[in-house]
């Protein structure tokens, strides 16, 4: 009958979207767009645990240059300030336009350098790791 056949419908509906949840479940969604570099040791039917790291992906669409910068340069910049970044030791590498994140507002006590962070779009998709040069605009020279 009629009943029976609602029957049937609301169990085969309900089995769906047990194996839909546990399908969902088996699917791993990365946070955010980008590549992946390293899996962690992975086999085939292999279980991991919730929160357990799987790969490691990199989104090279913005990248941040890091280095240290002696005390004369830090007039030039602060956090928000652009910057000019060369992508390669080159004279000819390409050049991009970035934003000063970060400026230590001390020195390393060993060496005397201020940690500084640099970020910029990379639409050309250098490879994170290169070399880069950071263009740091001299002192305006004071006048007696």
């Amino acid at each position: 009958g009629l009943g029976q056949d609602n029957l049937e419908a609301s169990i085969a509906q309900a089995e769906f979207n047990l194996a839909s949840e546990m399908l969902r479940r088996k699917q791993v969604v990365a946070p955010f767009a980008g590549q992946i570099i390293d899996l962690y040791m992975l086999e085939v039917g292999e279980a991991r645990q919730e929160r357990e790291a799987l790969a490691r992906l990199v989104d090279a669409s913005r990248c941040t240059l890091l280095c240290y910068l002696e005390a004369a340069g830090q007039h030039a910049l602060a956090p928000g300030r652009p910057a000019r970044v060369r992508l390669g030791e080159q004279a000819d590498s390409p050049e991009v336009n970035g934003e000063v994140e970060f400026l230590s507002p001390v020195a390393d006590p060993a060496s005397g350098l201020f940690k500084l962070k640099v970020v910029f779009a990379n639409p050309g998709g250098v490879k994170p790791g290169v070399t880069a040069c950071l263009w740091v605009p001299t002192a305006p020279s004071k006048t007696p």
